[in-house]
């Protein structure tokens, strides 16, 4: 009660994306197959009367529109598939990059402001290989970049970059129809402890056991 808003405009908006996908399969000497993959997408928005919490006097959270957003978003992905024998190697890395700035709608000048919680840079990597009917060793590698908890990037609310590195074994369950899958995965093997949100900190090495099964009629 006392955190509504009932004078809330309608964010406006407008964008535009495009995406590029392509691929490239060759057979080389020895029975090896190489196939790469490459997909790329772009986007862009831009938003009036955006809708943003602001907390009150009374220690309330209020919505208002507070700002004039533009969002600029660059995603690309590489993959390679090398195959032989009935041994699949996969090497895959991909990044997003952000560019998000916002005004106060009274303010609209300048280059703007960063959106809280929004890194720049976002990485990733995965070497997989894949033996048998169905067998896989997979290794992730994953990048966050710095981010602030405000427009203003004070220090006491900047959150650092991180690191995180991610293990999963799995493959056909025995005796099972085909789709049955056993995975064993340990996520943040390295015990990273890090924060989203600055105050909460988020669980660090978790171990999963995941079953799936398939039932086609």
């Amino acid at each position: 009660p006392g955190s509504g808003n009932p004078n809330l405009l309608q964010e406006k908006g407008r964008g535009i994306g495009g995406m590029i996908n392509q691929s490239w399969r060759q057979s080389l000497s020895n029975g090896v197959m190489l196939e790469i993959f490459l997909d790329q997408d772009f986007s862009y928005r831009s938003v009036d009367n955006w809708i943003q919490w602001v907390p009150q006097s009374n220690g309330l959270w209020q919505p208002e529109n507070w700002k004039h957003v533009k969002a600029k978003e660059w995603n690309s992905y590489l993959k390679f598939n090398i195959k032989k024998d009935g041994l699949l190697f996969t090497t895959s890395a991909g990044f997003q990059h952000l560019q998000n700035q916002s005004w106060k709608m009274s303010q609209l000048e300048g280059a703007g402001e960063q959106l809280p919680y929004s890194p720049a840079w976002r990485w990733n990597a995965e070497q997989t290989i894949g033996w048998g009917s169905g067998y896989y060793a997979q290794f992730n590698w994953r990048y966050v970049g710095q981010r602030s908890m405000n427009e203003t990037h004070d220090a006491n609310a900047i959150l650092p970059a991180v690191q995180l590195y991610d293990l999963q074994l799995g493959g056909p369950l025995w005796s099972m129809p085909k789709g049955c899958q056993w995975q064993l995965g340990c996520d943040n093997v390295l015990n990273v402890q890090y924060q989203e949100v600055k105050g909460y900190a988020l669980p660090g090495r978790v171990w999963n056991v995941r079953i799936k099964f398939e039932i086609n009629k």
